[in-house]
């Protein structure tokens, strides 16, 4: 979870201590142009064909790195545990009831290791684009501006 990452320069990562490769990334542009190609090339090429989009793979102290180093400006990664995703979706009500125990769910298997694969980079997009997908950096960087407006910065 990203929590007012660029208006409070700290991003809250809630995510267990020992498995931090939380931030499988794909870049919206790139998934757009995986959906446009499967769709404009048709089935007779992508037919029963499953893609997976995970560009890199980023613990939460190497996303706030790559934020601060192309913002110019310092963003701390506080990490948290799963009990303290419960308690902040408990207490703030923002979210379903269910939606919030998935969540909670989810980050205590990664936690115990039953959904440790999700630190797996696997991008298929370049095979299917024909281009490199976007890396975190690459995105920041062109949308350096925005990101310092959004940040007051």
């Amino acid at each position: 979870m990203i929590k007012n990452a660029c208006f409070s320069r700290v991003l809250s990562v809630i995510a267990p201590a020992p498995l931090l490769k939380l931030f499988l990334r794909t870049a919206l542009r790139d998934l757009a142009a995986v959906a446009a190609a499967v769709l404009g090339q048709g089935p007779q090429r992508h037919g029963g064909q499953d893609y997976w989009l995970s560009t890199e793979v980023l613990t939460g102290p190497q996303v706030a790195d790559i934020l601060s180093d192309v913002l110019g400006t310092k963003i701390r990664c506080e990490m948290q545990s799963p009990d303290a995703l419960a308690k902040m979706v408990a207490e703030n009500g923002a979210m379903d009831k269910k939606y919030a125990e998935g969540a909670v769910e989810f980050m205590r298997q990664v936690s115990d290791g039953r959904m440790g694969y999700i630190g797996t980079v696997r991008d298929d997009g370049p095979c299917v684009t024909g281009r490199s997908s976007t890396t975190l950096r690459q995105w920041a960087a062109e949308n350096r501006e925005s990101l310092l407006r959004a940040s007051g910065g």
